[in-house]
This record gives structure tokens, sequence and C-alpha cells, in this order.
């Protein structure tokens, strides 16, 4: 499953709608076939047909351009969060951002806050707090951010624009480790995944298609205790084989067929 795909799905999951997905058109990475690959997951898209000479600021504009004055989340495409983010999003009553306790200067935002309410958005500042890509805006936030968004440098990244609205509207925070933006090839390694673990999975093509599974200097227990259950089961219908397995002092990783069937989260969400 892709991130865009899991993103969709859990936005569905909650009745999110209209979604709408911002991509661009020129580059190497937009050719005909990714973007026929994007439709396939979904159809609802605004295309920045000037992705090479602008900014997310502009992306962001041209999506609520295409959009009525609403309540609205606003997902940077690198997040990969756990339902229960959008859930506390769309509860909130209010503006508000979701955000984790971090000094890591590599992550793209961080942010200061003054009691519950955020006061300012940069990069490599000293801020002890990191936001995720995910922002809930309610109806005036949303007109104030269009109007601003209008009249931005086409270059901008979406830092300015922030900062604008926070001076003349309340953004609050919430607090949550559910949630992981992959937005470099480092952070995407050295992560902290969704569950606490320290935990990388693999999919690749051989002469079949393979899931790799593996774990690096933490968590290697809990992979473990999956390895020897999955043994313990032996042969049986319905359940993974393990056909190749590494374990030793400071790396645990092992490998299994891919079965292209649904997840059980697809089927209990289709009701089949």
């Amino acid at each position: 499953m892709t991130i865009l795909e899991r993103q969709i799905s859990i936005l569905n999951e909650y009745h999110v709608n209209p979604i709408k997905v911002v991509i661009g058109k020129e580059g190497t990475c937009w050719d005909k076939t990714i973007i026929e690959q994007i439709r396939e997951i979904h159809n609802d898209l605004v295309i920045n047909d000037d992705n090479l000479n602008t900014g997310p600021a502009y992306s962001c504009k041209l999506a609520m351009n295409s959009m009525e004055h609403e309540h609205t989340l606003i997902i940077d495409g690198d997040v990969v969060f756990e339902p229960t983010v959008i859930f506390e999003l769309i509860s909130h009553p209010s503006n508000v951002m979701i955000a984790k306790v971090s000094n890591d200067k590599r992550l793209a935002g961080m942010i200061k806050v003054n009691e519950q309410r955020v006061v300012e958005v940069g990069i490599n500042k000293a801020f002890n707090r990191v936001y995720s890509g995910m922002l809930k805006i309610n109806t005036a936030g949303f007109k104030l951010l269009k109007q601003v968004l209008n009249v931005c440098n086409k270059k901008d990244t979406l830092i300015n624009p922030f900062n604008e609205i926070l001076d003349r509207i309340e953004v609050e925070y919430i607090d949550s480790n559910s949630w992981i933006n992959v937005n470099t090839l480092d952070l995407l390694r050295d992560a902290t995944l969704l569950g606490g673990s320290h935990a990388k999975i693999d999919f690749r093509v051989h002469d079949s298609p393979v899931v790799k599974k593996e774990f690096f200097s933490e968590g290697q227990e809990k992979l473990l205790n999956q390895i020897r259950w999955l043994e313990s089961i032996g042969n049986k219908e319905h359940f993974p084989r393990i056909f190749r397995k590494c374990i030793s002092n400071n790396y645990v990783g092992y490998e299994i067929p891919f079965y292209n069937y649904p997840s059980l989260r697809d089927l209990l969400m289709s009701e089949r």
C-alpha cells in the first residue's frame, strides 16, 4: 500500500469529503504512467502545471481555489499517520495543528507555542516541537489562508503563509506520536515508525514478490516473537510462511511471500 492509498483509505473511513490530491505535471517523476496510477487510487486531482517553478504554497492555493469555504484538512503528501490522528483533527472544535515534541532540526517545520496556541512556524529554529504537515482550519481560517495564498510568492513554502495567519487567528496544537513525515530518505531510514518500533518493511520483486520486515538496534525482541510464532504454526493454510530469516546481535529480519489479497482492514471497511 502506498502512502497515498493509506491516506485516502483513512480519510474515507472518517467520511472526509471531498478529497483533493495535488500533483505536478513536469519533471521525471510525473510521467503519464505515474499520473494514471494516481488516478486509479483517487481521481479528484488538482494538477499544478508549473510544479518545477512553484512551491508548496502555490500548490495549496490551487487546491483551495477548487474548494468551497468550509472546515478543511491540509495534509502533506509525505506524512504517514494512524487513523486516530484524523479523529483528533476532525473532533477538535477550532483550528489545530498536529505536532510532536522534537529537537531534530532536519525536520521541515519547527513550531513555537504559547500555552495551547501555535505562535510561529520556522526552519532550523530552536523550538521544541515539530509540525507534522497536518492542519485543520475552520471556515474563517479557510477564507483567511486562501486570501494569503492568493497574494504570496509562487515559490513560497507554507511557512510564510502559516505565520501570517497565526498573527491573525488562533491555531492550537495537539501533540501526537502517531505520525511520521518521510520527506527525506534519512528520516525514513532513521524514523521510529508507528507502533513504537524501529521497523522497516520493504516490498521487493525477484522471481516472485517478497515482503521483507527487519529491525535494527531496537525492538528486536518483538520481531523475534513474531518469527517464533510464525514458525510454530507450521504450514497451515492462510498463514504466511517464512522462507528466509537472519538473526544477529544487532539485526533481526525475515522474508515472506507477498500475498496479493485485500487486508483485513479493507475487508472490514467494505463489509464483505
